[in-house]
């Protein structure tokens, strides 16, 4: 029963709001200790959670939370080691998956391939008159996106863009028009959900049924998967 009473007393001591004055002078007013740590207090503020060194508290709040300065030090050293070992291992992750991507595109034919075969008619409701500007700096990184095929062409897709994943540094607003240069007649069709990798590589520039001129990026396709649903995470 006193081991209850001295638990429940120091849980309430630690749960009440309270007010923190380094020896620096920095101040924390009405603030809650949510956790104890060797090294420092974890609070919680209006503003956010904070952590405060023990060595930048004075002496008595020092000695009231039971502070050890060796103990502090071996904690400090392992939540480095662990931190690094977490890094190391996201970096390793990550350059796997960028060797598996590239493995993945040196298999899958390049866009001027592809443009090589014989190409279908026009379909109806766009001018034969199209083409591709280059850019004159075209991106190298790889982007990953969703996208609705808007209209298959003789010589690509018009794909409207559903959500871009960041894999590349550009990402494109849900509804943007985007072109995949290629021949894709028979294989996909009007309203296909696919995921695409690629890199931007210019505009193309494409005449409505009734003359109007539209402009939308251009993506040299290195990867493209024909997708059921697309993925319940997506917005």
């Amino acid at each position: 029963m006193k081991a209850s009473i001295v638990i429940s007393v120091l849980f309430a001591a630690v749960a009440l709001a309270d007010d923190f004055k380094t020896t620096t002078g920095q101040e924390y007013k009405n603030v809650t200790v949510s956790r104890i740590e060797p090294d420092g207090l974890v609070v919680v503020a209006s503003y956010g959670i904070i952590k405060i060194p023990f060595k930048e508290l004075p002496n008595e709040v020092q000695e009231k939370y039971h502070y050890d300065l060796a103990a502090a030090e071996k904690f400090a050293a392992q939540t480095a080691t662990d931190q690094h070992a977490l890094y190391l291992q996201t970096k390793e992750a990550k350059e796997r998956r960028q060797r598996e991507l590239e493995a993945t595109l040196k298999a899958q034919p390049t866009a001027a391939q592809a443009a090589s075969t014989p190409r279908a008619p026009t379909p109806k409701g766009f001018s034969p008159l199209r083409q591709i500007i280059a850019d004159e700096h075209p991106a190298t990184a790889m982007t990953a996106l969703y996208g609705t095929i808007r209209q298959v062409l003789d010589d690509g897709l018009l794909v409207r863009v559903h959500e871009t994943k960041l894999i590349g540094p550009e990402r494109l607003p849900g509804g943007a028009i985007i072109f995949l240069p290629g021949t894709f007649v028979d294989r996909f069709y009007d309203g296909d959900r696919i995921q695409v990798i690629g890199t931007f590589v210019g505009t193309y520039q494409y005449g409505s049924v009734i003359g109007a001129k539209r402009t939308a990026r251009a993506m040299q396709v290195r990867e493209i998967h024909k997708l059921v649903e697309f993925p319940p995470n997506l917005r």
